[in-house]
């Protein structure tokens, strides 16, 4: 039976999605030859099969892309002639199979002290067939397909607030985003870094502040310029509506009262004084008008 002190803490320990006790015994893990030097994986076989299974239902189903990533997490590297001597003979790679060959093998094991020593890239497999990931891996470094969505949109978000912006904003834009993504796997579980839930919060706190994206309750104050702008426009629509600025006397005498005046009274009295001979009115059209209870107004010059 093995003491408190013959146990071990697996790296997937309070993590949320992976739920892991923390303390395992040394069968629990599997053999490395990665940089902490104990000769045992960061995280315990359970830790690894659930990380396993999450890339692996988020890259449609690729045991090369679910393997590559897990191993990311784990720091250990991705060895191409192991993959592809198991592939033909077991079809699904999973974390138990590579980590049962890769202690098989004794040639290199000074070299594979971390993930940097793989021999293959992701970028270039057939699984990603996208010509935009090269781009997503300049403009973010390696991340998982999930990750690069997550980092684009969130840019894109945060670029709304923004007018213009200096080279400085960008570069200060992306540790944001990345920062954003580091506190989603902390939250998932899925970060494997060192980096603490609080000491992140702290990060995009400090990069909200230096963005001036924290201002939430901040409200613009009008420069007297717009303000005065603003007024005469009030103005403009209290005294001469935008639809009569361009033609003045398209609504002029709207309700007939000066009509009313010209062919009743005045036609009338010039007939009358001057001699004119004007009859042409006709009298039953008189509701054309429609100067009923308007006539109060005065007319409508």
């Amino acid at each position: 039976m093995a003491t408190k002190k013959d146990l071990i803490t697996c790296a997937g320990e309070g993590q949320s999605l992976l739920k892991c006790t923390g303390n395992k015994t040394e069968s629990d893990f599997y053999s490395t030859f990665n940089m902490w030097g104990k000769g045992h994986s960061r995280y315990c076989k359970k830790c690894l099969d659930k990380i396993y299974d999450y890339y692996y239902k988020n890259s449609n189903e690729n045991d090369k892309v679910a393997l590559y990533y897990t191993l990311i997490q784990e720091n250990t590297p991705f060895i191409t002639d192991i993959y592809d001597k198991l592939k033909p003979k077991i079809g699904k790679i999973t974390p138990n199979k590579y980590f049962t060959e890769l202690s098989k093998t004794n040639k290199n094991v000074d070299l594979w002290k971390d993930f940097s020593a793989s021999d293959f890239k992701l970028i270039d497999s057939e699984a990603m067939t996208d010509p935009q990931i090269k781009e997503y891996e300049k403009k973010w470094g390696t991340q998982t397909l999930e990750g690069y969505k997550f980092l684009e949109e969130t840019y894109d978000r945060y670029l709304d607030s923004f007018d213009e912006m200096s080279t400085a904003q960008e570069d200060l834009l992306r540790d944001l985003c990345i920062y954003r993504l580091i506190l989603r796997e902390i939250n998932d579980g899925t970060y494997a870094g060192e980096l603490s839930q609080e000491k992140v919060q702290g990060q995009i706190a400090k990069l909200l502040n230096t963005l001036k994206l924290d201002n939430f309750a901040e409200k613009k104050e009008y420069t007297i310029s717009e303000q005065l702008m603003f007024n005469k426009i009030a103005q403009i629509e209290l005294t001469k509506p935008a639809d009569l600025y361009k033609e003045p006397k398209k609504y002029k005498d709207f309700n007939k009262v000066k009509k009313y005046y010209q062919d009743v009274c005045l036609r009338a009295l010039k007939n009358t004084l001057a001699g004119d001979k004007n009859f042409d009115i006709k009298l039953d059209n008189l509701e054309e008008y429609d100067f009923e209870g308007k006539l109060e107004s005065g007319g409508n010059e």
